[in-house]
Order: C-alpha cells, then structure tokens, then sequence
C-alpha cells in the first residue's frame, strides 16, 4: 500500500515514469517503475520541490474533517491512487490534463470498496487539486517535455485514421465559413460550434460570426504550434555550445550559457503553458486556461517580482480579457484575478510603471464588467 507521505511523490514520479518508462525521466527519478520506490528524486531538483509541495498538500487536505466520513476513506485513498494510476499510453492521449487523466484513473478502479459513490466523490476531491496543481506547474512541463512529445506523437498517429474524417470536416466547415461560401444546414453549423463551448446560439448569423471568430484563433494555434520545432532546435543549440564550453574548460562560458538555457528552457514551458490556454478558449474552457497562464506566470518568479507581473499584465490579461469581450462568460473578472493580487507595493517600488498599468488595466475590466452586467 502507498503511504500516505508518499502520495505526493507517487503523483509526479507516476506520471513521469507512465510517460516514459525507461528513457531519461526514470533514469533522472532513479525509479524501478511506479511502485518499487528506491529514490524518487535527486536531491534539491525542481521536481523533488514539486513532488514535497504536493505531499503536504495531500497532508494538509486529508486532515479535512470530510474524510472521517466515508467508511475507511484514509486507508482506502491511498490504495485507490496506487491502483487507479493509468498507462503511459493513457496519459498519452491525456496529454497533461488533469480532468482527462482523472478520468483515466476512475476507469481502473475496480475494487467494490473503491467503487462505492462515497469512496469516488472522496477521491475526486483529494486527487483532482493535486493532479490540476502538477499538470499545471511548467517544472513537469520542463523535465517531461522531450518524453511527452514523443508519447503523444505516438499516441497521435495511432488515433490518426479513426480522427482523420472529422478533423478534415470540421476543418472544411471552418475554412468555408471564413470564405463565406458555406452550405452546411444550421443545425450542423450549431453542432459544430458546440464543439467551440458554444452555448444557446440559435441564429444562423450568430453561429457564423462565433465560428469566424474561432476559425481565426484556430489558424492563430495552428500558426503558434508550427514554430515548435524551431524553438526545440534553438535550445539544442544552446546545449551543444555549453558541451563544447565544458570540453574546453572554459567555465565562464559554461555559465553563461547554462543561464540561458535555464531562460529558454522557462520561456518554452511558459510558451507551451500559452498553447494549451489557447487551444482550452478554443474549446470554451476558460478555466483551464486560467489555470495554466497564472501558472506560467509564477515560474517567472524566480527571476523576479517584475518579470512575474510582468507576464500577467502585459500579456496573459490581454488574452483572457479579449475572450472575455468577444465571447462573455466568466473571462472578464478571471481577467482581474489574475493580475489583482500582482498590484502590491513592493511591485510599485520595483516598477512604478508597471504597477501603473496593471491599475488602469484593472479599472477598464470592471468598467467593461459593470456596463455588462445587470442590476444596480
């Protein structure tokens, strides 16, 4: 049985061992497979910091009073999670989303104590904020990053043929309501924006001024993804010089050019951060996309305050506020949450300027919010 000191552990190392068993993540975790446990982490890692912050959160929540309630809850948690962790291909398809692999994970549940609905609703509870806070933390996006590409490749095209004909489809309804030549019925047209999160549209014109508006943010992603590649070679770049600097002795270079792979390296997890926020108000899912953007801000806090507040109001409000303006919802005051707490004084002593910003931008979202909302 998983202990619970463990849990923690088990959720970092489990989804990097699934993801790639036996290349560099397993080699760098020193882990057997995901329940023979010799040495979990390196010393002093990123991912050890990440694995020891989840574990006391596991701590922390399984000390609620809500789990003296169902019958045997603090031995059987623990149990289910050990059990319940899905396959490599599973998280695969996942991806890092944290409600998906969720899912993953109450299909292997098998045991009728597991099964009972009191046991599901305490382990969605404990589980889904440990799982929401490691898929979100661009540490495991650093270190999976090479394993996840290759797994999810893999997954990619074994799924190809059965995706292919209604990826094509909905590509084809995109491209020619863009070109304004489209003949798909309404009722198509709404199942199709349906797909975009699309709620309570009925009008033909409607539907096809939303699915114009989604087609530009799709080619936008589409565009963004297609740089990947680049950006991985031009940090392989980096690595080749800094092994050439330590061949040659020369130390200082050697530094040099560590930091500004560590840069990169934060850059293209924040990057990837931005892509799946995209790609989740592509879908509709605004709060995943808050989710991953104050994220990928807060890695940025190991440079500075600035270089944190920085990335929430120049950059990250802008996409939720926009969304929030073209399509309403709940991206508007998830606009103000974000940048909000930034606003401090040690931000304005830091940065005058920016703090100003961050304040005028605060006051044009609650004014776009109280014009848009009824009432007194």
């Amino acid at each position: 049985m998983v202990k619970a000191l463990q849990a923690g552990k088990l959720i970092v190392g489990a989804i990097a061992i699934s993801v790639d068993p036996t290349g560099t993540a397993a080699v760098g975790l020193g882990i057997d497979s995901v329940l023979q446990i010799k040495e979990w982490f390196k010393p002093k890692s990123d991912l050890d910091k990440l694995s020891n912050e989840l574990q006391s959160a596991f701590e922390t929540a399984l000390k609620e009073p809500f789990y003296d309630k169902p019958d045997g809850a603090r031995t059987l948690l623990p149990q289910m999670l050990e059990q319940a962790f899905p396959s490599g291909t599973s998280i695969a398809i996942c991806g890092l989303d944290a409600d998906e692999i969720l899912k993953s994970m109450r299909s292997n549940l098998t045991d009728s104590e597991h099964l009972r609905a009191e046991m599901l609703t305490a382990f969605e509870t404990l589980f889904r904020p440990l799982l929401v806070t490691a898929c979100n933390d661009p540490r495991l996006e650093i270190a999976l990053r090479p394993a996840l590409t290759r797994a999810t490749s893999s997954a990619a095209r074994a799924q190809s043929k059965v995706l292919d004909d209604q990826s094509l489809d909905l590509k084809a309804i995109l491209d020619a309501v863009t070109a304004g030549k489209t003949d798909t019925s309404t009722e198509d047209l709404i199942k199709v924006a349906e797909k975009f999160g699309a709620e309570n549209i009925v009008n033909r014109d409607e539907v096809l001024q939303f699915l114009t508006h989604k087609a530009e943010e799709y080619r936008a992603l589409k565009a963004e993804v297609d740089t990947i590649n680049e950006d991985m070679k031009r940090l392989a770049n980096l690595k080749a010089a800094a092994q050439d600097a330590i061949a040659r002795v020369d130390l200082d270079e050697v530094e040099a050019l560590l930091s500004m792979v560590q840069e990169t390296e934060l850059e293209e997890a924040a990057k990837t951060a931005e892509l799946r926020a995209n790609n989740a108000l592509l879908r509709g899912n605004v709060d995943q996309a808050f989710n991953l953007l104050e994220s990928a801000a807060n890695s940025f806090g190991a440079i500075g305050i600035t270089a944190k507040a920085e990335r929430k109001i120049l950059r990250y409000f802008g996409i939720l506020y926009e969304h929030g303006l073209r399509y309403g919802g709940q991206c508007v005051p998830l606009s103000q949450a974000l940048i909000e707490r930034e606003l401090t004084e040690d931000l304005k002593n830091d940065n005058a300027w920016l703090w100003t910003a961050g304040k005028n931008a605060l006051a044009i979202s609650l004014g776009d919010q109280g014009i848009r909302t009824s009432g007194a």
